[in-house]
């Protein structure tokens, strides 16, 4: 056999193995502990994730939150336009509800993303945050949203400050 023959055949096989592999190869998923969700909050889930209202129920009830009232979203790409950056999810509270629109993450993203709305979710309780026709309070202040980055507004700070904490506990509840 020719050399050029054998060589083809042989790269051939390995491109084959190579699809086989990549098109049978499953995706890793961290599935969750079972566990007891309480009846402190209620939780509407909309998104394609069923797995949210899990995290955002341990993750409420982690705060010692209760009588709230989340429904989740999928994420509008209006809202992602209206943001420089990378917009994972955000909350809104309206009428004594709270609306979180989110994206489609994996177990444990979606743990580190919803424990950060958890923490918008105790200042507007808190009344730390207020956001009021078009205008932003913080801790009684007005705060002008156009002269600052999101990443300096000070209730995103604390959010990503209190954001580790809160997903340890809930990661330690879902997986330990």
């Amino acid at each position: 056999m020719n050399k050029k023959l054998v060589f083809g055949i042989i790269i051939s096989l390995i491109i084959l193995l190579l699809i086989i592999f990549l098109v049978l190869r499953k995706k890793e998923i961290n599935y969750f502990n079972q566990v007891t969700l309480s009846e402190n909050n209620r939780i509407f889930n909309l998104v394609d994730n069923k797995y949210y209202d899990t995290v955002l129920s341990v993750g409420l009830d982690e705060s010692g939150m209760k009588d709230v009232v989340v429904i989740i979203l999928p994420i509008t790409q209006a809202s992602k336009n209206n943001f420089t950056g990378d917009l994972k999810a955000h909350i809104r509270y309206h009428d004594g509800n709270f609306y979180l629109y989110t994206d489609s993450y994996a177990h444990k993203e979606s743990i580190r993303i919803i424990s950060h709305e958890i923490i918008h979710i105790k200042q507007y309780l808190s009344k730390d945050l207020v956001f009021e026709n078009g205008i932003v309070y913080w801790r009684g202040d007005v705060f002008d949203l156009q002269s600052s980055d999101y990443e300096t507004r000070p209730w995103e700070n604390e959010a990503f400050s209190e954001e580790g904490p809160l997903n340890n506990k809930i990661s330690n509840i879902l997986y330990n």
